[in-house]
């Protein structure tokens, strides 16, 4: 086996569509005010915008809406878990708790 090999890899765009059923049928029935997005590639497909960048997302004062949701976009827990570099890891795992605990102020407010 390659040492090198990723244990994960992130999706392709095609693979990302062919969900979107489930997540729109999901999201319809369960009709959340604030969702968290993991990731890049989870808030890409919740905005409908395959160029969207985290990182941008993330320092919004604001969260993002579409579809009458609120969208507060934070680091996939992979990411976090990944991280060699304590400095950064603990960085990155400190705005994750802030993500969240953004999402419930919000979800308080609804």
């Amino acid at each position: 086996m390659d040492a090198h090999r990723r244990l994960h890899k992130t999706p392709a765009q095609r693979e990302v569509d062919a969900c979107a059923y489930w997540l729109e049928g999901e999201l319809a029935q369960v009709r959340p005010k604030v969702v968290v997005a993991l990731g890049a590639t989870t808030l890409r497909a919740l905005l409908h915008e395959p160029k969207a960048r985290l990182k941008e997302y993330m320092e919004q004062k604001q969260a993002a809406h579409v579809s009458g949701l609120m969208v507060v976009a934070t680091w996939h827990p992979s990411d976090v878990l990944r991280s060699l570099n304590a400095g950064p890891r603990e960085q990155a795992r400190a705005q994750m708790v802030a993500a969240l605990r953004r999402a419930h102020a919000l979800a308080g407010e609804c």
